[in-house]
């Protein structure tokens, strides 16, 4: 999480070193975002995703002190779509996309999830321009 303050590509940046051991020196992005609103959860997701464009040093998984990331691993992209079969769709969708096709901008994908048992809730794609007013 951005502590409040903190730019945001130097909070992104701190995040990554801290979960896996890799420090990004370049960023690229956003690449796309996301919004996923679930009010009978009680929350409202907002997402800016961004691509690490320069990397050094060595994955470590295990490290994470909010223990977030439990695991990684390099994939090669044709992996990459079945790996994310069982995520929620606001996580799988942009991500499998973008590794797909590959633009340049920035997109917005919106979901509204409906429902206050996460077992039993049903997640909706919904047009972005839903969430730019509120």
């Amino acid at each position: 999480m951005i502590d409040r303050g903190e730019a945001l590509i130097g909070g992104l940046t701190r995040e990554v070193s801290e979960e896996t051991g890799l420090t990004v020196r370049r960023w690229e992005g956003p690449l796309y975002l996301i919004t996923a609103d679930a009010p009978g959860l009680g929350w409202r997701l907002q997402v800016e995703v961004h691509r690490a464009v320069e990397v050094v040093g060595c994955l470590k998984v295990g490290h994470d002190p909010d223990g977030i990331v439990v695991e990684a691993d390099v994939v090669p992209i044709s992996e990459c779509g079945s790996r994310m079969d069982g995520a929620h769709p606001w996580v799988r969708e942009p991500l499998v996309d973008w590794m797909t096709q590959r633009w340049s901008g920035t997109r917005h994908y919106a979901y509204r999830v409906q429902g206050s048992d996460p077992a039993k809730m049903s997640i909706e794609r919904v047009d972005p321009e839903d969430f730019r007013a509120t």
